[in-house]
């Protein structure tokens, strides 16, 4: 999921910062005093006309699997992305937690734009007449998950850098990492996944 923030106020108001924050095990962050957070791999970036862009993506399988089963069997809180199940608040068990937060310091009033795009798969009967060809990569999938899990750090650390420049460092760092146990094939396969990206 990408979410993208430019700010749209007036020149004269045109200041302040942005901060963002990724709770790596992606416990619930909705109602929690950012303000008083001093957590390491909180991203922060000056109020500016550019398009700061954050991402956040499944840390584990459970993440990218909607449950088995019948609605009965599950609350829907366990539908929501990367959420890890958890629920928003204690009144409200339907909709699941908020391990993203944003959050801006700049002149009351001011405006922003915020894009939202998620990528999302659906199975089952409903969407059976519109399924495209599914190939499974095993490989492939652990190096994006795994590399995609290391952007939030690297934007942290690199706020001006490009989300495609962090995904290209990550799937290097991920290649490298693998390169002693890996077969040749896992070693083609992340050159070439960084060479698309980069």
């Amino acid at each position: 999921m990408g979410v993208a923030v430019q700010y749209t106020g007036t020149a004269l108001n045109l200041g302040g910062t942005i901060r963002s924050y990724v709770d790596p095990n992606h416990n619930n962050l909705f109602g929690q005093d950012f303000s008083a957070n001093s957590s390491t791999g909180v991203s922060i970036s000056a109020v500016s006309r550019k398009r700061l862009v954050y991402e956040l993506s499944a840390i584990d399988s459970g993440e990218c699997e909607y449950p088995n089963g019948e609605y009965g069997s599950f609350t829907f809180s366990n539908v929501y992305p990367f959420s890890q199940g958890k629920s928003l608040n204690a009144t409200d068990a339907n909709h699941g937690g908020a391990p993203l937060l944003i959050d801006g310091n700049t002149v009351p009033g001011n405006t922003f734009m915020v894009d939202i795009v998620m990528h999302a798969e659906y199975i089952g009967m409903s969407a059976s007449a519109s399924l495209t060809v599914s190939h499974a990569d095993a490989i492939g999938y652990e190096t994006v998950a795994a590399a995609s899990a290391m952007v939030t750090p690297l934007r942290a650390a690199n706020p001006d850098a490009s989300s495609e420049a962090l995904m290209s460092a990550a799937l290097r760092s991920v290649a490298e990492s693998l390169r002693p146990v890996a077969i040749g094939a896992l070693t083609n396969i992340g050159k070439s996944l960084i060479s698309r990206l980069g």
